[in-house]
């Protein structure tokens, strides 16, 4: 049910993914650099830090638009996710935002959705663009992946430069500590969950 695939270094983005389609005009990340939070400074709403926020920078009253963005938490993560299902897209796109709100050194940037754009609702549309997420409409799952069920999480740790897959788990907050580092899933780190439940969907 649920798979966690280590990657090399540099094979976060996979091959033509600079041509993958995109919604809205909405444009890609930019480059970013892990700079962790000083201790007691709280960051602004969408995960940025004002420039005398900012640390190993020089404060500087214009920004090079070319340059990567300073950001304050460690583990990025992309998400793949079945939308054929309005109900487990709903599901996991919720972890998604609580995920953004709640927790400091880990913070999905993109995800893709695979199957029926009529069930990704302009309401979510909107919470992801608050949210500084990119959203927008695959065919399938990279098939470097090999991955066969949403949802799909593919973690970048900014610190050490490693990249994880993880598939088939809604709650992928257990699988990074407090710390930004990541866990390995094993079952006892999961509740079963309680009946009837919406479960794991297929791509």
């Amino acid at each position: 049910m649920s798979y966690a695939q280590p990657q090399a270094p540099g094979a976060f983005y996979e091959k033509d993914f600079a041509v993958a389609p995109q919604v809205g005009g909405a444009q890609m990340p930019s480059a970013q650099l892990y700079t962790p939070i000083p201790h007691g400074v709280t960051p602004a709403p969408g995960g940025a830090h004002t420039p005398a926020q900012r640390t190993g920078m020089p404060v500087s009253g214009k920004g090079d638009p070319t340059s990567p963005q300073l950001i304050p938490y460690r583990m990025s993560v992309r998400l793949y996710v079945a939308s054929h299902d309005k109900r487990h897209f709903e599901q996991v796109m919720r972890k998604v935002f609580s995920l953004n709100a709640h927790n400091r050194n880990m913070r999905v940037t993109e995800v893709y959705h695979i199957g029926d754009e009529r069930n990704v609702s302009a309401t979510i549309k909107d919470d992801a663009r608050a949210q500084k997420i990119y959203i927008g409409p695959l065919y399938h799952p990279p098939v470097d992946l090999n991955v066969e069920s949403s949802p799909t999480w593919v973690l970048r740790d900014a610190l050490t430069k490693s990249v994880h897959t993880v598939e088939g788990i809604l709650e992928i907050d257990k699988c990074v500590t407090a710390q930004g580092e990541y866990r390995h899933p094993e079952r006892s780190m999961f509740e079963a969950p309680a009946a009837p439940t919406i479960g794991v969907k297929g791509f």
